[in-house]
């Protein structure tokens, strides 16, 4: 008898139709299993689940991988590098027909080879999911904490820690004045009231932070992405917006003056298809 092997690929564009179908079958049934009263859950539907356009940006951003079982597509995964050496599951998914073989238990062990020099895994899931939760202890993570809807593990391998690098402390209440920070890379943080002042960002990455409540003032943040970004309620005074860019964006109740975005952009498309309607 064959033995059947998993086997991981960096995933590309060409499999984005196949990724974004397997994902949307896996979190659908999710949901259908563990959210019998409704409501919505961030670990049980990532967001965009069923999504190509969201699928593409993680092709285009993160780490995306396949996994195959005899080059048959059974499962998928997403991973970000917040830090040297981090490495976040964001979401990991197994063919509904292929659950309960064994085959997410040596997905995980896969994934780990495949980045060696990674010391520190971490990952969250759904209270709800509570087979998950014995799953990924099984799997060498430890629960570090949790809250009414959340679990997050963490995984850690012994390696020397790259130079350079702040991690697990306590930096409340601090001022750091005249310091040059160009290229740094905050993650996993809570800079809830961060105050930043007259201060040059170049090429700096906050990747799953915390800054509400925050001021950046006389402050240079120039070729700047916000990619799903949460920016309620938030206050831009100013401001220099030149070449900005808005697409596929939220913008109920965006004033600019005082003025409403949806309004302007309404008056435009009426005013656009009358022009249309007249050349023709």
């Amino acid at each position: 008898m064959k033995m059947e092997k998993l086997t991981l690929r960096k995933a590309d564009q060409h499999d984005l139709v196949s990724l974004t179908t397997l994902s949307d079958q896996v979190f659908s049934m999710e949901a259908d299993r563990w959210m019998l009263e409704g409501g919505t859950d961030a670990n049980v539907q990532p967001p965009g689940y069923a999504d190509q356009e969201m699928m593409m940006y993680m092709l285009e951003h993160l780490e995306v991988v396949c996994l195959e079982l005899d080059g048959e597509m059974v499962g998928g995964a997403v991973l970000t590098f917040p830090a040297r050496g981090y490495v976040r599951i964001d979401r990991i998914f197994i063919a509904v027909s292929h659950q309960g073989k064994g085959w997410g238990k040596q997905a995980m062990k896969l994934l780990e080879e495949r980045y060696p020099d990674c010391f520190r895994w971490q990952l969250e899931t759904s209270v709800r999911q509570v087979p998950n939760r014995y799953f990924y202890q099984a799997c060498g993570y430890e629960l570090v904490f949790e809250t009414e809807d959340e679990l997050y593990f963490e995984k850690k391998q012994e390696m020397n820690k790259p130079s350079g690098q702040i991690v697990d402390r306590d930096l409340s209440e601090r001022e750091l004045i005249s310091i040059k920070a160009e290229n740094v890379n905050v993650t996993d943080a809570n800079l809830q009231r961060f105050s930043v002042s007259n201060a040059n960002l170049r090429k700096s990455r906050f990747q799953n932070v915390n800054m509400s409540d925050s001021l950046l003032a006389d402050s240079t943040i120039h070729n700047a992405s916000f990619w799903y970004a949460g920016l309620k309620n938030s206050t831009f005074r100013a401001c220099d917006f030149t070449n900005v860019k808005l697409t596929g964006c939220e913008i109920e109740g965006m004033e600019i003056d005082g003025v409403s975005v949806e309004k302007m952009i309404s008056v435009f498309k009426k005013e656009n298809q009358h022009a249309l309607s007249k050349e023709n």
